[in-house]
């Protein structure tokens, strides 16, 4: 049984010096893995471009390495995603960069920006012998901007991290406003021990996307071990495996051709572990169900993967999760870290106070700390239903300062 794995990515990529694009690259890469399978064996081989047959030949004499593969080949599926919604080409797109960038240097000739807007077009495919052809396309402007004050001694002071399918100058010169707008207006930490965070999903999920794995569980040595079917987090907290069009740069499928009814599937509910999340090697090892989780490089045999777990929101914006009192949106929290029985630290180089619609002020440096269980039970708020600021719905979470 053969099966064929494909990226293809057509990059447009912008380098920002000082306001100015000052360079443009462009690259179009396809990436294809061909596996063999036979006997219980898989045999891979990857190349650049289409594969021939003498990458076929060479994922057959692989089988000689015998890597274990005992799984069903998704079967029977064809589907096809297409998410791209900008009409307008790569120049184009371009030339109102350039324009919004210069808008923005003359209202904050005291700031710099730099680093890389990307402009991201994908297509991958899986398709095997069993009438599986499953392809995904997507089409999406990448945008990680460095801030500093001209005077600033710091590589840099704040960032602008943001995607989206469709530019909009508009929400793009919005969200500058908000952030370049307070980046000078000094503004005092709430005089409380536990103020309202609000602060980027994966920054505080990575210890638990950790422990949720089907591999870690299944061998005892996980947090939550044992734990499947009590309630160890919040009510209001459920957390997803998300393989939806909220997801950017990720098919709908994993690298086995696995996909999801509705492109999600529920791992905690209302604070209960249904499940850890899976693919079929740990699946089939654990009696677990597939949660679309296998990862890995185009050319190698399929691994287990978290893949992107999401935190659902229960519709309520970020001026509702806060109900008047002022939150503190960290914009750049590195070196931070969780331990292995599960707390966390992190300083946090830049913050800002806002009110739930707005940026009021820029923050002194501090540090944050909590804990894995307390993140998301007793001191968690909520998820936003919008994306102030950015595209990303944000975490409500009560932690000390």
């Amino acid at each position: 049984m053969r099966e064929l794995y494909q990226e293809t990515i057509r990059e447009t990529s912008l380098n920002i010096t000082r306001w100015t694009v000052d360079s443009i690259r462009r690259k179009s890469i396809t990436k294809s893995g061909c596996r063999l399978f036979r006997d219980g064996y898989i045999g891979v081989a990857g190349t650049f471009g289409q594969p021939d047959e003498v990458t076929w030949q060479e994922a057959e004499a692989n089988l000689t390495q015998q890597i274990p593969y005992p799984y069903a080949l998704t079967e029977g599926i064809k589907r096809t995603v297409d998410l791209r919604e900008e009409t307008r080409d790569d120049t184009a797109l371009t030339t109102e960069i350039e324009a919004c960038l210069s808008i923005c240097q003359k209202r904050y000739p005291d700031l710099v920006l730099s680093n890389k807007i990307n402009l991201m077009d994908m297509e991958v495919r899986l398709v095997n012998d069993t009438g599986t052809e499953l392809i995904h396309r997507d089409r999406f402007t990448a945008i990680a901007l460095l801030i500093k004050h001209a005077n600033s001694v710091n590589v840099f002071d704040s960032v602008y991290e943001t995607i989206h399918r469709r530019f909009d100058r508009d929400l793009f010169l919005k969200n500058m406003d908000a952030l370049l707008g307070s980046f000078s207006i000094p503004a005092a930490l709430p005089a409380i021990d536990k103020p309202l965070i609000v602060i980027n999903q994966s920054e505080v999920l990575r210890k638990l996307q950790e422990e949720l794995s089907g591999k870690k569980m299944g061998r005892g040595a996980s947090l939550f071990t044992g734990k499947t079917g009590r309630p160890l987090f919040a009510e209001h907290f459920s957390l997803d495996r998300n393989a939806s069009e909220e997801v950017f740069g990720e098919p709908f499928f994993d690298m086995e051709g696995t996909t999801l009814t509705h492109d999600r599937m529920t791992l905690i509910d209302r604070g209960v572990i249904l499940t850890p999340y899976a693919d079929k090697k740990n699946a089939a090892d654990y009696g677990l169900p597939l949660t679309a989780s296998a990862g890995g490089g185009y050319d190698d045999v399929p691994t287990l993967d978290s893949r992107s777990l999401t935190i659902a929101s229960d519709g309520r914006t970020l001026k509702d999760l806060l109900q008047g009192e002022p939150g503190i949106y960290v914009a750049v929290a590195s070196g931070g870290d969780f331990t292995s029985e599960g707390l966390y630290a992190s300083p946090v180089q830049m913050a800002y106070l806002t009110d739930g619609e707005r940026l009021l002020g820029r923050l002194p440096e501090f540090s944050l700390s909590s804990s894995l269980f307390d993140l998301f039970g007793k001191d968690f708020v909520g998820v936003t239903a919008d994306t102030p600021f950015s595209h990303e719905h944000l975490a409500v979470i009560r932690m000390m300062i």
